[in-house]
């Protein structure tokens, strides 16, 4: 069986032979395409598409790459990918055609040269929906009063970058979810969303598999962690909620004055002097350096830097508590790779959140908007050896549950012979 993927970054053994960085991005799938290659009867290829990165083709341990040459970015259709997967299919002759997520355009080129291919998506995140809670609790006047030069001369404020969402999600991710007949989803989110956006397409459900490194790293434990410290995994844009920790901060530095909130990812608040670092500036870094000025946070607060694999392990352990603190997620890698770990967590009561933390049992949940319920479930669990201890325990069982590398894998397959199995008979 050939199986072909579609990916929206380009995957590190790829980034290896184009001697480009590797950027820490899809890392759920490394390790699956390399089980996945491993079977005798699989034959898997990867493509991608990235500009200014021209074509590409190297086989590397059983899999073969394609890098596309694309004139514009993977947010737009681009008719120059049209000739270049046509060539691919010619050439391959995929049995499956598995498209990893819905946010990119770069192969809806593909499904209009070949239309009646096997199609499935894996379901990532859903920007048609995301949009909806772009602003994740900003009010207009917020985002105004923090816009920079960058916003007016790269036209991407919180507003633009709303509108965006709201224009990929009607001309890309809804054009796949008309075409495409098979989806692979995790949550009962996603499950929702498919069966009203789906032309009567079929779901299938399977887990996704972590990075290898978080299967064999030991537990998080209380006595080695940095006492009253909080870790999110990113706040590079509003939707993530770095803002709404913010605020709760502010309650608990009246009763932690050592409290610490660590983030990693972009670095969204260091802005230096001159013209040029200004013109680099974003509007929700710029609210959030003011609401951080404003508020006496600047000792509370600490960038960590964009993190590999062992670095985001360290980051996770060393923290008291984990927060995934988004206004709207489908099933988070990194709340799911803090429940690996054994961190006792937090997340907001949205998406398919609810589907991974048990309250009470395998995490805390509160409501998005409700920072002052955010505050005291961190306290809570400041103050509680006993409940972080439970939570940690019990949220690294229900990860290991879920992510179950070989029940993943044979999931995977499984859902490639279903496929090829009800497509054969409507033929």
């Amino acid at each position: 069986m050939k199986i072909l993927w579609i990916t929206n970054s380009i995957l590190p053994d790829l980034a290896k032979a184009l001697k480009i960085r590797h950027l820490p991005f899809e890392g759920w799938l490394v390790d699956l395409a390399q089980e996945i290659s491993k079977k005798p009867d699989v034959e898997l290829i990867i493509a991608t598409s990235q500009k200014n990165k021209g074509r590409f083709y190297t086989k590397i341990a059983n899999i073969s790459y394609y890098m596309l040459e694309t004139k514009k970015p993977n947010t737009v259709y681009d008719s120059y990918l049209e000739k270049q997967w046509e060539d691919i299919i010619n050439k391959v002759n995929p049995d499956i055609i598995h498209l990893q997520g819905s946010e990119s355009a770069n192969a809806l080129p593909l499904i209009k040269i070949n239309p009646s291919g096997n199609y499935v998506l894996s379901i990532q995140g859903l920007i048609s929906v995301y949009a909806r809670y772009y602003l994740a609790g900003l009010s207009l006047k917020d985002v105004l009063k923090s816009l920079t030069i960058r916003s007016f001369i790269k036209k991407d404020s919180i507003l633009n970058e709303q509108k965006s969402f709201t224009i990929r999600g009607n001309k890309i991710e809804k054009e796949y979810f008309k075409k495409v007949q098979h989806f692979i989803g995790r949550t009962s989110w996603d499950f929702a969303h498919t069966k009203y956006m789906s032309n009567d397409g079929t779901y299938h459900f399977c887990n996704e598999m972590l990075r290898s490194q978080f299967y064999k790293e030991e537990p998080w434990q209380l006595e080695k962690c940095t006492p009253y410290s909080i870790f999110i995994s990113q706040g590079n844009y509003p939707i993530k909620g770095m803002h709404q920790v913010l605020n709760a901060l502010i309650l608990l530095k009246t009763e932690f004055p050592n409290v610490k909130l660590f983030f990693a990812g972009r670095d969204i608040l260091t802005t230096q002097k001159g013209l040029k670092n200004k013109i680099k500036e974003k509007n929700y870094g710029k609210y959030l350096r003011k609401f951080i000025r404003s508020n006496k946070l600047e000792n509370s607060v600490f960038y960590l830097g964009t993190l590999g694999e062992k670095e985001m392990i360290k980051a996770y352990k060393n923290a008291n508590v984990f927060i995934c603190p988004s206004s709207i997620e489908n099933s988070p890698n990194s709340l799911a790779e803090a429940q690996m770990l054994g961190v006792p967590c937090i997340a907001s009561y949205v998406g398919g959140n609810m589907d991974m933390v048990e309250d009470g049992t395998s995490g805390l949940l509160y409501r998005f908007e409700e920072f002052e319920m955010l505050a005291q479930k961190v306290s809570a669990l400041f103050k509680d050896e006993k409940l972080s201890q439970t939570l940690s325990t019990n949220g690294r069982k229900a990860a290991l549950k879920r992510h179950h590398k070989e029940t993943i894998i044979e999931k995977t397959i499984s859902i490639y012979n279903t496929i090829n199995k009800i497509e054969t008979l409507k033929s």
